[in-house]
């Protein structure tokens, strides 16, 4: 029971955790490409 509960609080953490970071890369990558495409051009 009790390492049940822990692995469920620990899944949750994770996403926690990772669910922002996720976003800010997704954020981060646009831009890393749309400037990458810009300079690309020159």
């Amino acid at each position: 029971m009790e390492s049940g509960s822990d692995s469920a609080l620990v899944t949750a953490g994770t996403v926690i955790v990772i669910l922002p970071l996720l976003a800010l890369f997704l954020i981060f990558q646009r831009q890393f490409i749309s400037s990458f495409m810009h300079s690309g051009i020159k």
